[in-house]
């Protein structure tokens, strides 16, 4: 599953007990074991589903919402938000959660926000949004 720039393994962690989802450019030493386990249901309509709800709720250094005067779905759709993070206020504007480790990041995402995005944040990010 890609989202982002990344691919994603979705597996069930028979250690842990609980679903996981693992950037595949950090998995070292994958193996076959030749072992075979149940099939299980996974807690969302299918992997991709899985992967942006686990990649919306992940915690990271930086974080801000904006406001904008855009529709929801037009958001989503010319930014490629996860869903998880765009909610309508109204018909003509929506909520955005931004979170990145890099602050940088934060400032690109604004960008494909436009220019009428009114932000909110913390005093960290000041500087990046310049």
């Amino acid at each position: 599953m890609a989202a982002g720039n990344h691919w994603y393994f979705v597996a069930y962690d028979l250690h842990k007990e609980a679903w996981r989802t693992f950037r595949v450019d950090r998995l070292t030493g994958p193996a076959a074991t030749g072992h075979r386990v149940p099939a299980r249901e996974l807690p969302a309509p299918d992997a991709a589903a899985y992967v942006a709800a686990t990649i919306a709720t992940a915690p990271a250094r930086h974080t801000a919402q904006a406001t904008v005067p855009e529709p929801a779905e037009t958001v989503r759709a010319r930014t490629g938000a996860l869903p998880q993070r765009v909610r309508p206020v109204d018909d003509k504007h929506c909520t955005v959660d931004l979170a990145a480790d890099d602050p940088r990041h934060i400032a690109v995402q604004l960008l494909l926000l436009g220019p009428q995005a009114a932000v909110r944040g913390t005093p960290q990010l000041a500087p990046h949004l310049r």
